[in-house]
């Protein structure tokens, strides 16, 4: 029906329908519009509106606070005129502009810059920006959610420096220090093991080399028990000395103190490791034993060459005296003794003076023997000289033959029957 056609009343019904409609639209947007300002109100975030000029639509209670003013003196005005610093509006506007300008949402966008509610402090935050369908115009609105991340920086900056003084401390330390897993992999080591070592961090991971690798193979069962017992609960932490190999293939001794790491529920979180360098320290001792065995060497030679000396009386003559307790092991080398005399100084006649040796039992009686019947294999003539009356009657007791030795009773004597026998005289 055209509108020519409707009568008075008929125009008159519509009339009053439209504005029924438009009273009920007007409404349902009061309505909205309380609710939309109660949840800006209401929300625990802080929250912002812009239209697309980037005018401020509505902001909530906490971020107007952030800015230093009141909602009021943001509604209609643009970000450049609220923001207090040219340099937070740099930060902020590029995100928005980009929000308008591709209809796709930003997530996380940083800012920081010092706001007018902490002034001299500098304020982080992080903004999640998205485009909103807006109410009288075909171009979007643009609203975000901003988190205030001040303090949560704070914390990753406190972390950070307590980190960096950690590590430096870590790679300051004058001694090896390593954290490791309990699958025996390295999480850290600082710069002192790397350079004891020869491997880098990196290197260890890259090439997946666990201690074990770096052990010396006689090493490896003994370290291997003791870090089982602490998988096991048996033990918290050892203490052991033991073998390194390096890169350069060079081996080190090494002391290690490790040291278990537990989490709150009680199960092993990572190994600490102490590792001090001892190589110079047990060359040293090496070093060390070896010099003093020389040393005990040289003085049981000594000793034994002034127990048994050799005394050249004259061409064809030596003496030997023998003094003190006559063992075993001093009777062996009696006849060692004798023998290089009797080379030495072509001797044909030995004289073994015993009157200093206080007792002589089977097994020296023996040895004497033996070493007399030696030096007669060598052309030599022994005469036994000084024999005193307790090892003449321990002799006797022991029933020990010494019929085939040539005795006198002293030295003066020994010397006379030689001499004699080389067809000298000794004279007074």
């Amino acid at each position: 029906m055209n509108d020519s056609n409707k009568t008075k009343e008929q125009l008159l019904q519509e009339l009053a329908d439209t504005r029924t409609q438009l009273a009920a639209q007007q409404e349902a947007y009061k309505i909205l519009d309380t609710r939309f300002k109660s949840f800006f109100q209401a929300a625990p975030m802080d929250l912002v509106l812009f239209d697309h000029d980037l005018r401020y639509i509505n902001v909530s209670p906490s971020l107007a606070a952030i800015n230093g003013k009141s909602i009021e003196e943001h509604l209609g005005k643009t970000m450049f005129e609220v923001l207090p610093t040219p340099e937070v509006v740099a930060q902020v506007e590029a995100p928005y502009r980009q929000v308008l300008e591709t209809d796709q949402a930003i997530i996380d966008a940083p800012v920081s810059g010092e706001s007018p509610g902490n002034p001299g402090e500098l304020s982080h935050f992080l903004l999640s920006i998205f485009p909103v369908p807006s109410l009288d115009s075909e171009k979007p609105d643009v609203g975000s959610v901003i988190l205030n991340v001040t303090e949560q920086k704070r914390v990753e900056e406190q972390l950070r420096a307590s980190e960096e003084q950690y590590r430096s401390y870590f790679d300051a330390a004058l001694i090896g220090l390593a954290i490791t897993s309990p699958e025996k992999k390295w999480i850290d080591v600082n710069d002192h093991l790397s350079s004891i070592w020869g491997y880098s961090l990196d290197e260890l991971r890259e090439r997946e080399i666990t201690w074990i690798e770096l052990t010396h193979p006689d090493d490896i069962e003994v370290d291997v028990a003791q870090f089982n017992r602490i998988l096991a609960g048996e033990i918290s932490e050892y203490n052991l000395e033991k073998r390194f190999i390096c890169k350069d293939r060079a081996v080190i001794h090494a002391f290690i103190a490790v040291k278990a790491r537990r989490a709150a529920d009680g199960t092993i979180q990572d190994f600490v490791a102490l590792v001090q360098d001892i190589t110079e320290r047990k060359n040293a001792e090496i070093e060390q034993k070896r010099l003093q065995n020389e040393l005990i060497s040289a003085q049981q030679s000594a000793i034994q060459e002034l127990s048994t000396p050799i005394i050249p009386i004259m061409n064809g003559i030596i003496v030997l005296p023998l003094i003190g307790n006559l063992d075993s092991v001093r009777a062996k080398d009696l006849m060692r003794t004798m023998l290089i005399g009797i080379s030495q100084h072509r001797a044909k006649i030995v004289i073994l003076d015993i009157t200093g040796v206080p007792i002589v039992d089977t097994g020296v009686a023996a040895h004497l023997d033996k070493s007399i019947q030696a030096a007669r294999l060598k052309g030599a003539r022994t005469i036994l000289t000084g024999i005193s009356d307790n090892v003449a009657e321990t002799i006797i007791d022991l029933g020990i033959d010494w019929s085939n030795i040539e005795t006198v009773r002293d030295l003066q004597t020994g010397l006379k029957v030689a001499l004699t026998s080389l067809g000298l005289k000794l004279t007074v």
